[in-house]
This record gives C-alpha cells, sequence and structure tokens, in this order.
C-alpha cells in the first residue's frame, strides 16, 4: 500500500471539482504507474483518492494506491519510489500538451500506518466498535 499526496497551483473550487482534475489523477498519475508494471499486473492496482485544500488555498490530491507485493520491485527501490518513477513525476511540474495543470510536488510512499492515513485524509475519526 503507497499513500500520495500531489499538491497543485490550482486554487479555484470548481476546477479543483472538474473532469480535469479526474483525468490527471485516472489518466496520468494512475496511468504512470500501469505503464511501470508487467502487463500480468496492471490490473491488480486498486486506488482511490479525495481533494483537499490547504490553508494556502491551493488544492492537492491525497490518495492510496493498493499494488499485488510483487510489484514492488517495479514501483519502489530502497524503500521509496523508483528512480525512474519519480522521473515521470517530476515531469508533472510542466503543463504538457495533454495534461491540463502540472503538479509542483509529490510524495509517495509505503504506508507505515493505513489506519492514521485513511482517517488524515478523510479527516474522519477513528472508527470504534459498539
Amino acid at each position: 500500500m503507497l499513500s500520495v499526496t500531489l499538491s497543485t497551483y490550482i486554487k479555484s473550487s470548481t476546477y479543483a471539482g472538474s473532469d480535469s482534475t479526474r483525468q490527471m489523477w485516472d489518466h496520468h498519475f494512475i496511468g504512470r504507474f500501469r505503464r511501470r508494471l508487467p502487463y500480468k499486473l496492471r490490473d491488480k492496482l486498486d486506488y482511490d483518492y479525495v481533494m483537499e485544500q490547504s490553508p494556502e488555498g491551493f488544492w492537492h490530491y491525497h490518495g492510496l494506491l493498493a499494488v499485488p507485493a510483487s510489484s514492488a520491485a517495479y514501483l519502489l527501490k530502497n524503500n521509496s519510489l523508483h528512480p525512474r518513477l519519480a522521473r515521470d513525476f517530476e515531469s508533472f511540474s510542466r503543463i504538457g500538451s495533454q495534461r491540463p495543470f502540472r503538479i509542483n510536488s509529490f510524495l509517495i510512499e509505503p504506508v507505515k500506518n493505513i489506519d492514521a492515513w485513511s482517517r488524515y485524509i478523510t479527516k474522519g475519526q477513528p472508527f470504534e466498535r459498539d
């Protein structure tokens, strides 16, 4: 499981909720992950994200990526993002011909505490059983 934070320069709430932001996540971001995986593992990638506005007014993505353990060598190296994948995401700092906006910074790392990360990105309270 990987945690994801992608920061943008978007300040418009309308634009943050638009199809362009969904396309950025689904097509550009997840597409890069899928291309790094062997063909047989590409459909085993599962993910979700939320958009959140920072106190400065910029919108950013918080997400989770569930990947098969067998794919770790393709995505991670020395317990951090594989250098080739990191280079791909660094290219997001520029607007591409098909990419509608840029990502000014990103953080992708293995999740150490899934419960804490889930609460953080959804601003939820801890789950308590009756």
